[in-house]
């Protein structure tokens, strides 16, 4: 397999070099509203977006280079799922080091309470919660605008097979 095609459930979306990229609709990428609506919104905000196929040499080789800057899956039941690495047969595909996910309540789910903070991401993993305007300097950050999160560990596969395959392999 060579192209990506899907984050999980989940269309998928790459910024390389600060221009977002996308799989093309090609029959078996779901043509769904929230992949629309980011796409939407992205281009309103400036941001140049092109659907097209991708090659998973391509994600490979700009993580090496440094300039992939961003990944994420988007859907209806997630909204936005930003990914931090991929796992391709053995080797890892590195998008960021650190995510600091800010302005979010926090559900704990041991103690069924809420608090509003930060929760900083660190090599795919939970590194720490922070309180309001705490700074970690060398994170990207995501503003959550207000929105929930429960933070646990998520595994989200991708998806991968050639263009016009109706089977889709995980891993």
């Amino acid at each position: 397999h060579k192209y990506i095609q899907e984050v999980g459930t989940m269309n998928i979306f790459f910024k390389i070099n600060g221009d977002f990229i996308t799989p093309t609709l090609d029959g078996s990428v779901l043509d769904g509203i929230t992949r629309k609506s980011v796409i939407d919104l992205l281009r309103d905000k400036g941001f140049k977006v092109t659907e097209r196929l991708i090659k998973l040499s391509e994600i490979k080789e700009a993580s090496e280079k440094g300039t992939l800057e961003e990944a994420f899956g988007a859907g209806t039941a997630v909204g936005i799922a930003y990914i931090q690495e991929i796992g391709l047969e053995g080797e890892i595909i590195h998008v960021s080091d650190d995510i600091l996910f800010s302005n979010a309540h926090l559900i704990d789910t041991e103690a069924g309470t809420v608090h509003q903070g930060q929760l900083l991401v660190r090599d795919g993993q939970i590194a720490a919660q922070l309180a309001p305007g705490d700074l970690a300097p060398e994170a990207e950050e995501v503003d959550c605008g207000g929105r929930m999160l429960a933070p646990g560990i998520v595994d989200i596969g991708v998806k991968v097979c050639e263009p016009g395959e109706r089977q889709k392999e995980s891993f």
